[in-house]
This record gives structure tokens, sequence and C-alpha cells, in this order.
């Protein structure tokens, strides 16, 4: 079987792990490099040890060796690149946030509908098989009536002209670089929210460090996510059901393991005069103990369910596109693209705010 054979547009940090990542799957290969320089595309495929054509993007978008372009350049170049390669009949995967806004997300969307043409969002996290598990779970009922997630991803950077991520007009910003992980679960769980809200702390009014983002589903569940640029955060996710809650374990982007808790709805008995029990129970001495064994218990609590993933988790959205476009799929039902503009209008009403 012949291999499924990428064009990859940029050389940056995500692009590597991309590239790398494709080394635990034997049916992809690399083909060509895109970058602004040719001296650092040329660098790039030396670096991963690859015989790769180096050129232009559209050079590259041209190349009828090519089954399919990863475009992970900065997120204000990825509705023209995508469009590029559309019309060029090219499959291709687009790094998250997919766009800088939802209207140009419609843009691609449309265009790839229109063309025939395979187009995606690089999500990785949907693909991670600890998301797999944990989104077969809740549509299976197993926790229950979903009423409540709450998670948060931040990862503390220095603040630089050279860091896109504190540059609004190259797509920067908490929301879109680390908010849309959490909205992305989201949606992926429960659909569209109908209503968002969020308060945005702004670096001298323009980009947005930090925000606290609220959604809510038909007066039925809401969401809380805590999300920065320059603050260290759990990078947690808990989804707490009816039946079961469920915390998929650190980090948020990367998860290997879930934890299962069983909930029991507490019913209250008409308060009583204090008793003999209730003198022992609420004593000093029993509290303290109970304070040095919780940590025990705590560990000890809950069901693990392992969901570990191979290489460093990236292939898993190569490998959807490979099998998407070999079975004349369109989209992925994994990752619609109705999906990724819902996240992109969750992303305009926030920074709206």
């Amino acid at each position: 079987m012949s291999k499924f054979r990428w064009g990859i547009f940029g050389t940056g940090f995500v692009a590597g792990k991309f590239a790398l990542g494709l080394k635990a799957l034997g049916a992809h290969e690399i083909v060509a490099v895109a970058s602004r320089s040719p001296e650092k595309a040329k660098a790039f495929a030396a670096g991963l040890k690859v015989a790769a054509t180096c050129g232009s993007y559209a050079d590259i978008a041209a190349l009828a060796n090519v089954d399919a372009i990863y475009i992970a350049t900065p997120p204000n170049v990825h509705t023209s690149q995508a469009l590029m390669c559309i019309a060029a009949s090219k499959a291709v995967l687009v790094e998250k946030p997919f766009a800088m806004n939802a209207a140009e997300a419609e843009e691609i969307r449309a265009a790839a509908q229109a063309n025939g043409v395979f187009c995606m969002e690089a999500m990785w996290t949907r693909f991670n098989p600890a998301v797999q598990k944990l989104k077969a779970m809740v549509d299976a009922g197993e926790l229950g009536e979903i009423r409540l997630l709450n998670g948060s991803f931040g990862i503390q950077e220095v603040p630089s002209e050279s860091n896109h991520l504190f540059n609004q007009a190259m797509g920067g910003g908490a929301v879109l670089d680390r908010g849309v992980y959490p909205i992305s679960l989201a949606v992926y769980l429960l659909g569209k929210p109908d209503y968002v809200s969020g308060v945005l702390l702004r670096a001298n009014g323009e980009v947005d460090e930090q925000a606290a983002i609220t959604l809510g589903w038909q007066g039925k569940t809401t969401a809380q996510f805590s999300v920065s640029l320059i603050a260290d955060l759990p990078n947690n996710l808990s989804i707490s059901g009816s039946k079961a809650r469920m915390e998929l374990d650190a980090p948020i982007y990367r998860p290997s393991r879930l934890r299962v808790f069983t909930s029991q709805p507490l019913e209250r008995a008409p308060a009583q005069p204090p008793g003999n029990k209730d003198h022992i129970r609420e004593s000093g001495t029993l509290h303290k103990l109970h304070q040095h064994l919780l940590p025990l218990l705590t560990a000890k609590a809950g069901k693990t369910v392992n969901a570990l993933y191979a290489g460093n988790a990236y292939h898993y959205q190569a490998e959807e596109v490979r099998q998407c476009v070999q079975g004349g799929k369109r989209e992925s039902a994994i990752m619609p693209l109705s999906e990724s503009v819902a996240i992109m209008e969750i992303v305009d009403r926030l920074l709206a705010q």
C-alpha cells in the first residue's frame, strides 16, 4: 500500500511536534515543506531526516505528489492558506484555532464543501484515546444527565514581541490559543451552548492574557473554564453528572487516564439535638485524624480508566485525515466543520465582551 503523503506549511514548534508524531504511523510520510524562508524549510526537513521538496506555500499546494497539507502557520494566515489549498483540490488539516473568527471559519467550510475537498481542524485532543473513551461513556449515559463541566488551561509564558500569542493581529490571546481546547471539548460532549459569557483580562486594552468563561445549555448544564497565558493552572477537566463525576487527568490537551467517582445524592434528615455520637464525630481528635487520612482516602477513591496514547499523540488526527480522504469522505465525524464554525462563534462572543 502506498503511503499517505503530507505537505507541511510552517516550521515552528507545533509543526515539529506533528511531523515527529507521524513516526508512530507507517502509512504516512512527509514529502514537502513550506515556509516564508526557504532556508528554514530546508533546515526543518533536514532536522526531520526526510527528503522533502521545499518551496513557497503556493508551490507546495500545487504539487501532484501531496495528498494532504497540514497548516501550522499563525492563525491570521490560516484562512488564506486553507482557501489556496482547497482551490488546488488538496485535502487540508488546519491547526487550531481554525481561523481568526466565525466568518473566516464559515468561508473555509463553504469553500471545502463547494469544491468537494476534505477539510478538518487540527484539534488533536479530540482524537486522543482518553477523550474518545470519555465521549463514549458520556454518550452511553454512564454519568447520567450532565450538569456541570469545570476545567482550566493555563501555561505561564514570557511576553515578547516574537511570541505571536501576545500579538492580537496574529491571532494571539488566551481565548484563541488556550480557550479553544475546553470549549471544543464542551461542544464535542454537549453541542453548541445557548449562553456564552466571559471576563477577559486584556493587556493594555489589547490581547486577552487571561479569561474566565461560562457556557450554558438550555438551563440544564453549565461549564466554567479558566484560561491563561500568564498563570500556571491545573490544566484539567471535570464532568459532573447525575450518576457519576469523571475527571480527565491533566494535561487537558493530552490526557491518558480518566477517574470515575460514583455520585450519591445527599438526603438530609430533619435536624436533631446533638447526641453522644455528634460529640465524638465533631471532636478535635477525630477531625485531626481525618485530615491525616484524607490524602490516602482520596488517592484510592474512584475508578481509574487507563486510555494510554501512543507516540506523542499527534498522529491520531493525521490517521483520521488519511482514513477520511481514502474513504472518500469530505469531513470528519469526530471534528466536523460545523463544530469548528460553532467554536469560533463562541470565541467571537467572548472576545466581544
